[in-house]
């Protein structure tokens, strides 16, 4: 999980996201709070850890490579974990005209290629060069052309690319590469003339519901708008809650909605 602190804006900051829809003014990664709570009542929420972004790079389904061979000969197979960076964001999208704003607001979900973990294929993890280098070679040939090391906060000494010929070289000025950008479609099934929809504005430019926005974070400018993420709790069980509130607007009026996740996730940092 990334956070609004030096290591999470860095790696934020080589996301390759030519083509994206651009970012919503304002926008902030959540700040992780280990001993922070998600009720606004506590003692021990922290208002301004919130965010309206989130950042996360998850594990895929591994990659096992058959009929690796080493050099004595053997042949065996290689279990590689894939990682994924997800990128959730709001954006501002002129085209459409909700409650007389002039526009609405969409969430926009980026994806990256896929990435092989470095700690698995390094020379501490597959001492013998020829299993290594033919391992690097399948990872290749299977579209894994890079690799990173899930433990490095540092993001010029994080990723690596791979070869064809099964070297893996250290790459500093890496760029995050998109795999995929998706204008996410919250709601399926709508018919009529003129129904518009998209996550809502905040309460506080005059836009007025039964579900205020903020409802955790203080609102700036744009910020948050209806997409709020917290994080508390230690690495070993983070929750990550995430509040989304989707406006939208018919010939029966204007209609808002509130959905909250909240679920537990295991944090490598």
């Amino acid at each position: 999980l990334f956070e609004n602190n030096t290591a999470g804006n860095d790696y934020l900051g080589i996301l390759d996201l030519t083509g994206s829809p651009f970012l919503l003014a304002g926008s902030l990664l959540p700040v992780i709070e280990e001993l922070g709570s998600l009720s606004p009542a506590s003692p021990d929420f922290v208002q301004s850890s919130v965010g309206n972004t989130l950042f996360f790079a998850g594990s895929g389904v591994p990659q096992t490579l058959e009929n690796i061979v080493d050099s004595s000969g053997t042949v065996s197979a290689v279990r590689v974990d894939i990682y994924r960076f997800h990128y959730y964001y709001l954006t501002q999208d002129n085209s459409g005209n909700i409650a007389g704003k002039g526009y609405r607001y969409n969430l926009i979900l980026w994806k990256s290629v896929e990435y092989a973990g470095y700690n698995q294929i390094n020379a501490a993890a597959i001492p013998d060069a020829t299993k290594r280098s033919n391992t690097v070679t399948a990872l290749h040939n299977n579209g894994i052309l890079c690799a990173w090391d899930c433990s490095e906060d540092d993001v010029t000494a994080a990723f690596y690319s791979l070869t064809a010929g099964g070297s893996i070289n250290a790459d500093a000025a890496h760029t995050i590469s998109q795999d995929s950008i998706d204008d996410i479609k919250m709601l399926t099934g709508i018919s009529g003339s003129g129904f518009k929809y998209g996550v809502s504005f905040n309460t506080s430019t005059g836009f007025q519901t039964n579900k205020p926005v903020p409802q955790f974070a203080a609102a700036s400018g744009h910020f948050p708008g209806g997409f709020e993420v917290l994080v508390v709790g230690s690495s070993g069980g983070r929750q990550v809650f995430v509040r989304l509130v989707l406006v939208s607007q018919g010939v029966g009026g204007i209609q808002v909605e509130e959905q909250i996740i909240l679920c537990n996730v295991r944090d490598l940092w």
